[in-house]
Protein backbone atom coordinates (compact mmCIF):
# COMPACT_ATOMS: atom_id res chain seq x y z
CA UNK A 1 0.00 0.00 0.00
CA UNK A 2 1.38 3.33 -0.65
CA UNK A 3 0.72 6.81 0.24
CA UNK A 4 -0.58 9.29 -1.98
CA UNK A 5 2.10 12.58 -2.38
CA UNK A 6 0.62 15.52 -0.98
CA UNK A 7 -0.59 17.97 -3.83
CA UNK A 8 -0.74 21.52 -1.86
CA UNK A 9 -2.19 22.99 -5.50
CA UNK A 10 -5.11 20.14 -4.49
CA UNK A 11 -7.33 22.44 -2.39
CA UNK A 12 -9.24 19.31 -0.91
CA UNK A 13 -6.24 18.17 0.18
CA UNK A 14 -4.85 21.54 1.51
CA UNK A 15 -8.38 21.75 3.70
CA UNK A 16 -7.73 18.09 5.22
CA UNK A 17 -4.36 19.63 6.15
CA UNK A 18 -5.71 22.05 7.66
CA UNK A 19 -8.48 20.16 9.36
CA UNK A 20 -5.68 17.70 11.18
CA UNK A 21 -3.51 20.28 12.34
CA UNK A 22 -6.55 22.23 14.03
CA UNK A 23 -7.96 18.40 15.78
CA UNK A 24 -4.20 18.30 16.57
CA UNK A 25 -4.25 22.03 18.49
CA UNK A 26 -7.45 21.10 19.92
CA UNK A 27 -6.65 18.10 21.61
CA UNK A 28 -3.61 19.56 22.65
CA UNK A 29 -5.20 22.40 24.47
CA UNK A 30 -7.84 19.87 25.90
CA UNK A 31 -4.73 18.11 27.32
CA UNK A 32 -3.07 21.94 28.49
CA UNK A 33 -6.34 22.38 30.25
CA UNK A 34 -7.18 18.98 32.05
CA UNK A 35 -3.17 19.68 33.87
CA UNK A 36 -3.67 23.17 34.84
CA UNK A 37 -7.43 22.05 36.46
CA UNK A 38 -5.43 21.00 39.62
CA UNK A 39 -2.83 22.50 41.47
CA UNK A 40 -0.45 20.01 40.98
CA UNK A 41 -0.75 20.45 37.80
CA UNK A 42 -0.19 24.07 37.91
CA UNK A 43 2.58 24.17 39.97
CA UNK A 44 4.81 21.86 37.55
CA UNK A 45 3.71 24.48 34.32
CA UNK A 46 4.68 27.14 37.08
CA UNK A 47 7.96 25.35 37.29
CA UNK A 48 8.82 24.99 33.33
CA UNK A 49 8.45 28.38 33.37
CA UNK A 50 10.70 29.27 36.29
CA UNK A 51 13.24 27.01 34.92
CA UNK A 52 13.13 27.98 31.52
CA UNK A 53 14.39 31.75 32.76
CA UNK A 54 11.42 33.83 31.47
CA UNK A 55 11.51 36.25 34.20
CA UNK A 56 15.58 36.26 33.96
CA UNK A 57 17.93 38.01 32.23
CA UNK A 58 19.80 35.97 29.21
CA UNK A 59 22.34 38.14 27.89
CA UNK A 60 26.36 36.92 29.02
CA UNK A 61 28.14 39.55 27.65
CA UNK A 62 30.88 38.43 25.45
CA UNK A 63 29.84 34.67 25.49
CA UNK A 64 27.21 34.70 22.83
CA UNK A 65 27.10 31.06 22.71
CA UNK A 66 25.76 31.27 26.42
CA UNK A 67 23.53 33.67 25.67
CA UNK A 68 22.01 32.23 22.59
CA UNK A 69 21.46 29.14 24.51
CA UNK A 70 19.07 31.17 27.48
CA UNK A 71 17.67 32.45 24.96
CA UNK A 72 16.42 28.65 23.39
CA UNK A 73 15.89 27.85 27.23
CA UNK A 74 13.36 31.48 27.42
CA UNK A 75 11.57 30.79 24.46
CA UNK A 76 10.52 27.59 25.28
CA UNK A 77 9.19 29.24 28.00
CA UNK A 78 7.70 31.66 26.50
CA UNK A 79 5.62 29.36 24.06
CA UNK A 80 4.50 27.46 27.24
CA UNK A 81 2.97 31.26 28.47
CA UNK A 82 1.34 31.26 25.31
CA UNK A 83 0.00 27.46 25.41
CA UNK A 84 -1.29 28.53 28.84
CA UNK A 85 -3.25 31.71 27.94
CA UNK A 86 -4.42 29.49 24.78
CA UNK A 87 -5.63 27.28 27.12
CA UNK A 88 -7.58 29.52 30.05
CA UNK A 89 -6.60 33.13 30.08
CA UNK A 90 -7.49 33.63 33.62
CA UNK A 91 -4.92 30.57 34.88
CA UNK A 92 -2.01 32.55 34.41
CA UNK A 93 -2.52 34.79 37.23
CA UNK A 94 -4.03 32.25 39.80
CA UNK A 95 -0.47 30.43 38.89
CA UNK A 96 1.38 33.69 39.70
CA UNK A 97 -1.01 33.77 43.40
CA UNK A 98 -0.61 29.77 44.15
CA UNK A 99 3.64 30.77 43.17
CA UNK A 100 4.05 33.53 46.04
CA UNK A 101 1.86 31.51 48.72
CA UNK A 102 4.34 29.01 48.28
CA UNK A 103 7.37 31.31 48.86
CA UNK A 104 5.27 32.69 51.51
CA UNK A 105 3.27 31.19 53.27
CA UNK A 106 0.61 32.91 55.62
CA UNK A 107 1.84 33.63 58.98
CA UNK A 108 5.65 33.71 58.16
CA UNK A 109 6.81 37.16 58.39
CA UNK A 110 9.51 38.89 56.32
CA UNK A 111 12.00 40.65 58.32
CA UNK A 112 15.28 42.74 57.45
CA UNK A 113 18.44 42.06 59.07
CA UNK A 114 20.38 45.21 59.64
Amino acid sequence: MTKEPYDAGEPSKVQKGKQKARNRRDVEVDGLRQILATRHGREFIWDIIVEAGVYDASFCGEETHRTAFFEGKRDIGLRLIKKVFTADKNVYTLMQHEAEQRENPIGEVETEDA
